[in-house]
């Protein structure tokens, strides 16, 4: 039935989403491109095309100053896991950035089942809980930028 395998991986699993879930929205987009890929993904949202991103409304009144162009300059991955927060959670800050933890997490599992399968599960157990807690990992999974995901998928 339920293997020792299975129970540590969702004991790491439990543990890695009270690391990195919990106060997500409790905080404003602090770092200049959250609010830009916001928009944009705000934007995907708002007319339903994922395909091509645009920064600025349409909608915005001629008064309103924004550059009302193409965005591609990064690849469309964040935008499009902020546009599927926000179709979950809303626009707003959890919309913005909940799927930029759980990207890590899978990551996190990753690196757990593979220490796992090489070195056993007490070196993976550790393994896993130094590479999540440290800072660095921890700041760049709970920030919602392009880098995130890029070290995540890595």
């Amino acid at each position: 039935m339920w293997s020792n395998l299975h129970f540590q991986t969702l004991l790491i699993l439990v543990v890695l989403a009270g690391l990195y879930l919990p106060g997500l929205g409790s905080y404003g987009l602090y770092d200049p491109w959250e609010t830009h890929y916001g928009e944009v993904a705000r934007n995907m949202v708002e007319t339903q095309n994922y395909i091509d991103p645009y920064w600025g409304s349409p909608w915005d009144p001629k008064s309103v100053k924004r550059e009302r162009a193409g965005f591609y300059s990064k690849p469309p991955l964040t935008m499009w896991l902020m546009a599927m927060g926000m179709n979950l959670f809303g626009f707003n800050e959890l919309g913005v950035r909940f799927f930029f933890p759980v990207l890590m997490i899978l990551a996190l599992m990753a690196v757990f089942l593979t220490l796992r399968r090489l070195y056993g599960s007490g070196l993976a157990v550790i393994g896993v809980l130094v590479m999540s807690t440290s800072p660095f990992v921890l700041f760049l999974s709970r920030q919602a930028v392009t880098d995130g995901p890029l070290v995540s998928v890595m």
